[in-house]
């Protein structure tokens, strides 16, 4: 895939992560039992960035196991075609930001400027911790046959998935 190409998909991605306010979060449990879960969010760069409660599952789920999946999917009320909505998936390496360092400022003053004064009153809450999520591989899709695997790495190719659907044969 050439540069330009992979620059167009980069900045549909980009644009796209823009669009949303909430991205679904996978993570597994000390079982190993997958959860699903959701959460509001700010990118920067190849992370994303969100505050969350230690009272919820998806939380103490990352503290165990930094090692998750994201995804960002169109809303259906703006699909052209239910079956193939518009989505972004990564897997992401997860941390904890230190409270009142350089880095949770930057970010929180990101959140509070997209989501306004909760994010002030969430994070003055004990029981809030912000996570960077690093972004990894992943696979953007917009449409039937538009699949891409991606990824941050500028070394990486961003591959074309185009394997086909075949019909069943009878």
């Amino acid at each position: 895939m050439n540069i330009h190409v992979r620059k167009k998909l980069m900045d549909e991605i980009h644009d796209f992560s823009q669009e949303q306010q909430t991205l679904m979060l996978s993570t597994v449990d000390k079982l190993k039992h997958p959860h699903m879960s959701y959460a509001s969010f700010v990118s920067h760069k190849d992370c994303f960035y969100v505050l969350i409660s230690t009272q919820a599952k998806h939380t103490i789920n990352l503290l165990d196991n930094p090692k998750a999946a994201v995804m960002l999917i169109q809303d259906e009320v703006f699909s052209k075609q239910i079956f193939a909505r518009k989505r972004v998936t990564f897997n992401i390496d997860s941390r904890v930001i230190q409270r009142d360092t350089k880095e949770w400022h930057k970010y929180l003053y990101l959140m509070e400027n997209k989501f306004g004064n909760i994010i002030r009153q969430l994070s003055n809450l004990a029981d809030f911790l912000l996570f960077e999520l690093k972004t990894d591989q992943g696979r953007y899709v917009k449409g039937f046959g538009k699949a891409y695997n991606i990824s941050h790495d500028p070394n990486a190719q961003f591959e074309h998935v185009n394997r086909g659907h075949q019909p069943i044969n009878k």
